[in-house]
């Protein structure tokens, strides 16, 4: 992972969002689980 695809960890929820790896999509999505936060990428059909 490159280092500006990295954001600092605020308190405000900033997902859904759009990441890119290798050209390929992925819809990403926070989902908080007890104690953890959980991100969760489902790939973006072409």
């Amino acid at each position: 992972m490159r280092s500006s695809d990295r954001r600092p960890r605020s308190g405000r929820r900033d997902a859904p969002r759009s990441l890119n790896v290798n050209g390929t999509r992925f819809r990403c999505f926070e989902q908080e689980l007890d104690a953890k936060v959980v991100v969760r990428c489902v790939r973006q059909p072409d």
